[in-house]
C-alpha cells in the first residue's frame, strides 16, 4: 500500500531536538532507459531510497504505485533531444530518457519541466539541448520542508538566441509543475499558498484551490515510434504557468488526503526556487 512508502520524517513527526538539521541531496542527470527491464529503471531510485532511510516508513520498492506499475519493459521511451528537436516520429527516442529526470531524482516530490508543445525546437540551428534544470535538492527538519533551485533562466536565454536567429520562430516560454513523486510517496494534493513571478494560465490552478496531481507513466503513442513509448501522461492545464520575472517562487502545502480547505495544516512544505 503507497500509504506505507510515506516520507517519514515530515508526515510522521520525527524529532531531532532544537537544532535543525539540512539534508542536502544530490541531483542525478538525466540518462538513457530505452529498451530496459524495470529493475534496471528503477536501481538508481531504490539505491536512493535505502541511503535515506530516515525519511521512509516501511519498504519501498520503485515501480509498484500508482503512478510507475504501468511501465513496460523493454519499450523506447520519449528521449530529451526527441522532445527537443525531432518531435514525434523513430527520432523522438533519441538522447536520454525525458522522465529520467523525475525518476532517478525521487526527492523532486513536485518537479518543473517545460511547457507542453512538442517539439520545442525543430529545424531551428543546431537544436542544442536545453531544459529547466535543478540545481540543489535539500530538507530542513526543523521547518519540515523541502527546497529546490532550479535554473529556468539558462533555458530561456537558450531559447531567444534560437529565435533571434530564427525570425520566424517565437518560442513557448511556458512551464508546468508535475507531481509524479508526490503521488508515489502518498502526498498527492498540492497548493500553491505563495509565490512570486509565476503567472498560472488557467483561471482554476494550483493557486485557486487544493489540486490532486494526475500524473503517471504508461505505454503511449504520441511519440510516433512503432509500439509506442513509456511516457508521462496526463496533461494537466491546473499546473501550467509561465515565469513573468527572476527569481521566481513557489512555496506548496502537501496533503496525504484531500484537505477540507487550503487554510488547512500541510503534512509537508515545498518550495521552489527559480533562478
Amino acid at each position: 500500500m503507497i500509504k506505507k512508502w510515506i516520507l517519514f520524517l515530515a508526515c510522521c513527526g520525527i524529532s531531532f531536538g532544537a537544532a535543525a538539521k539540512i539534508y542536502s541531496f544530490p541531483v542525478n542527470p538525466p540518462r538513457e532507459y530505452d529498451f530496459l527491464n524495470k529493475d534496471e529503471i528503477f536501481r538508481v531510485r531504490n539505491e536512493m531510497i535505502k541511503k535515506y532511510p530516515v525519511f521512509f516508513k516501511g519498504d519501498y520498492k520503485a515501480g509498484t504505485g500508482p503512478v510507475f506499475r504501468q511501465i513496460e519493459n523493454k519499450k523506447p521511451w520519449w528521449g530529451l533531444k526527441g522532445l527537443m528537436c525531432y518531435g514525434p516520429g523513430k527520432l523522438s527516442i533519441e538522447g536520454e530518457s525525458d522522465e529520467s529526470r523525475f525518476i532517478d531524482n525521487p526527492f523532486l516530490l513536485v518537479s518543473m519541466e517545460e511547457g507542453f508543445a512538442l517539439p520545442l525546437m525543430k529545424g531551428k540551428g543546431n537544436c542544442p539541448l536545453s531544459y529547466p534544470k535543478p540545481t540543489k535538492i535539500t530538507f530542513n527538519t526543523d521547518t519540515k520542508t523541502f527546497t529546490v533551485n532550479y535554473d529556468a533562466s539558462t533555458h530561456e536565454r537558450v531559447l531567444a538566441a534560437i529565435a533571434h536567429k530564427n525570425h520566424t520562430w517565437k518560442p513557448k516560454m511556458e512551464y508546468s509543475f508535475n507531481g509524479r513523486n508526490a503521488i508515489d510517496f502518498g502526498v498527492p494534493y498540492a497548493y500553491v499558498v505563495a509565490s512570486k513571478n509565476i503567472h498560472f494560465l488557467s483561471g482554476k490552478n494550483m493557486k485557486t484551490e487544493p489540486y490532486r496531481f494526475r500524473d503517471f507513466i504508461h505505454v503511449g503513442g504520441s511519440c510516433g515510434y512503432p509500439g509506442g513509448c513509456n511516457n508521462g501522461s496526463p496533461h494537466q492545464a491546473e499546473t501550467d504557468f509561465q515565469i513573468t520575472g527572476y527569481p521566481a517562487y513557489a512555496r506548496f502545502k502537501l496533503w496525504r488526503k484531500k484537505p477540507k480547505s487550503a487554510d488547512d495544516p500541510a503534512d509537508m512544505m515545498y518550495e521552489i526556487n527559480i533562478n
